[in-house]
């Protein structure tokens, strides 16, 4: 274990003996006033409490730590009826020997010759005493347990998600690189320079993005699009007229934020499968509205048509799966994804929540 990490556990360890402390002061205190209401002071009270305390928590760890945390949670059923009985028997036999041999000769000596430990109906009535006192000790600590538990869940829950974003994200990277390299070789090689240098601006805009605004967890709504404007003017250059290109943008952007690169793989893929060699008459039709707090964005595109006889379904590339699972993981049933794969048309609907801050994750 690391420094900073042991330095963190010591001090959470302490915080909780503290709180833990906290608690049994209270009770003691509690318990002091319902002994007072048996015609003595508050200082005899007080003492008497201290006297039986080291027994009610000796019983109470013991039921929580080792009966319900060992054997009931275990669904050792048998083993902590056992143990129950057991130990409710020994500890109430206890508090009968503290009562006879200390409590009460000092503070009611006149009750002591009328005192039998192994009365069965006093046994009885000292062990619903004792138990209902700590039941209600129990109750406490195994609610502050699951409590703290359930925020260790939650803390590394969001730690997992947070990771699981960061690895796909960061696949976006290489696989947007590896395309638009390809992209900017062939003009290369078609000595097409002044196509090439202003590829080659448009990557360096792009990758400015991704390697530096886009490692926060949401950014500007206008600035994803303008790379998506971006990206589209790469493949402008790329394509010439061969390919029919639409974009239409709408409504209010100003304020509105999303997660980085979480539209992009959609646009890349249309033009991907939308500019096949084999299309006589290509196209690529993008749209995207704000409304209200929502955004839909609309991406078709057309498709080779397989031969007759021979099915054949398209199913996306590696950034279509990553921001399918993004989207899962940030939005979880709030964001609305269709994909429609016709004859000769695949198309796109997208419809989910925009924040100011950031995504709905609940």
């Amino acid at each position: 274990m690391e420094p900073i990490d042991e330095m963190m556990a010591h001090n959470r360890s302490w915080l909780t003996a503290f709180w833990h402390f906290l608690f049994w002061l209270l009770f003691t205190l509690i318990y002091s006033s319902r002994i007072l209401g048996i015609e003595t002071n508050f200082r005899d009270a007080l003492l008497q409490s201290v006297i039986f305390m080291p027994l009610v928590i000796a019983a109470t760890y013991f039921t929580s730590g080792i009966l319900f945390k060992k054997y009931f949670f275990q669904r050792k059923f048998v083993g902590f009826v056992i143990l129950f009985i057991i130990s409710g028997i020994g500890f109430t036999l206890i508090s009968r020997w503290i009562s006879y041999e200390i409590v009460l000769p000092r503070f009611y000596p006149q009750s002591v010759s009328r005192f039998q430990i192994f009365n069965p109906v006093q046994l009885i009535a000292n062990f619903f005493s004792l138990y209902f006192i700590v039941a209600f000790a129990v109750i406490v600590i195994l609610m502050a347990d699951w409590y703290r538990n359930e925020k260790a869940k939650e803390g590394l829950l969001k730690e997992k998600v947070e990771a699981e974003l960061q690895a796909l994200k960061s696949q976006i990277h290489p696989h947007f690189l590896f395309n638009t390299l390809n992209n900017l070789y062939g003009l290369i090689l078609k000595k097409e320079h002044d196509r090439a240098l202003a590829t080659l601006f448009k990557i360096s805009s792009m990758l400015d993005y991704m390697l530096h605004e886009a490692s926060a967890p949401v950014v500007p709504l206008r600035r994803e699009l303008e790379i998506i404007e971006d990206y589209i003017a790469l493949e402008r250059i790329r394509y010439g007229n061969r390919i029919r290109i639409t974009l239409d943008i709408g409504g209010d952007l100003a304020g509105k934020m999303i997660p980085p690169l979480l539209l992009f793989p959609f646009v890349e893929n249309s033009f991907k499968h939308g500019a096949s060699e084999s299309l006589q008459d290509p196209w690529v039709s993008i749209s995207a509205a704000t409304d209200g707090g929502r955004l839909t964005m609309k991406i078709e595109n057309s498709k080779e048509i397989p031969p007759t006889g021979r099915a054949e379904k398209f199913v996306g590339g590696i950034g279509v799966t990553n921001v399918r699972k993004r989207l899962d993981l940030l939005y979880k049933g709030s964001y609305e994804l269709n994909i429609a794969d016709g004859e000769g048309r695949y198309a796109v609907m997208l419809n989910l929540p925009l924040g100011s801050n950031s995504p709905g994750r609940s």
